[in-house]
């Protein structure tokens, strides 16, 4: 395992962070690090995994697809090869990934130039900017449009998981005239934690109620509700290292305090605070109103700490 080590710190740099037992390494990132020496880059050698806290190690996502890969990209061919002639003498187990694959709908266009000439591009992007979103939030998330279809004048926001893999997606009504405001994917929400993939569990999390709120909202994650999915519950219990808090609407406070009671348990006990807006308010609407900062300090009201 130490030659393995001594190959990463050979491609990456001296490490910021390292632990022998549990084989992980820390690193700065090549992608996207330019000088900062953060370290943000995560290597466990024995899961064969990766990923940047910052980047998710490339700019279109790519992650997951195991260390001697990384190596590849980002050693020479004497590094590389030294680390394929080591990797079969040691254990290397991967994560099973078990969701089913979610494919979004034929008629799906995201906001690029290319489709801004497309029928509903327009209507779309009106209703997005109405709520106060902007196009680095609709490059980030992927979030598209679909114009016909099942999904017909519908917003599209994408669920990534840990790996950067879809896993569900919301369909929400742009027209106002459709009686079901949302029309989403199949698979069960409670197995999954809704945009994983851009949620960093070193720093503190914040719950939202809905999708618009969380995709304005700093490190947050969506319930798409009022209950928490186990998973989530699961992987806040033993990955958070920040502090939990709850920034549902001004009118759901009730809500947050019944979950933060029941989140207020074993590695999260003392950890979770419910944060209380206004009563016509969510993160959405401050963040129109006040812009990015402005809705961090909103939110702060005193406790909020990363």
């Amino acid at each position: 395992m130490e030659e393995l080590f001594n190959i990463i710190v050979r491609v990456f740099g001296l490490p910021r962070t390292k632990d022998f037992d549990e084989a992980q390494i820390s690193v700065d990132c090549p992608n996207c690090d330019e000088g900062a020496h953060k370290g943000n880059l995560e290597i466990n050698l024995e899961k064969d995994i990766y990923s940047c806290w910052a980047c998710r190690e490339t700019s279109e996502g790519v992650t997951g697809r195991g260390v001697k890969w990384l190596i590849r990209k980002y050693g020479d061919n004497q590094d590389f090869k030294e680390y394929s002639t080591l990797v079969p003498s040691v254990k290397i187990t991967t994560v099973e990934r078990v969701t089913e694959e979610v494919i979004l709908p034929k008629e799906y266009k995201n906001f690029s130039r290319k489709n801004e000439h497309s029928p509903g591009y327009k209507e779309a992007l009106e209703y997005l900017i109405a709520r106060g979103l902007n196009m680095n939030i609709l490059e980030k998330f992927h979030i598209g449009f679909c114009n016909d279809g099942k999904y017909g004048k519908r917003i599209i926001i994408p669920s990534f998981d840990l790996y950067g893999n879809i896993n569900y997606f919301l369909g929400r009504d742009w027209t106002g005239k459709n009686k079901i405001p949302y029309l989403n994917h199949d698979n069960p929400k409670q197995d999954l934690i809704f945009n994983e993939y851009f949620v960093n569990w070193d720093l503190s999390v914040i719950l939202t109620e809905g999708s618009f709120d969380h995709l304005v909202t700093f490190n947050s994650v969506a319930i798409l509700g009022k209950t928490l999915s186990p998973k989530f519950v699961s992987v806040a219990q033993n990955n958070l290292k920040g502090n939990l808090y709850i920034a549902f609407d001004g009118d759901a406070l009730k809500t947050a305090k019944e979950l933060q009671k029941q989140l207020d348990f074993g590695k999260l006990r003392g950890r979770v605070y419910v944060i209380e807006l206004p009563l016509e308010e969510d993160p959405s609407s401050l963040y129109k109103k006040l812009g990015e900062k402005g809705l961090h300090m909103a939110l702060s009201g005193g406790i909020l700490r990363f």
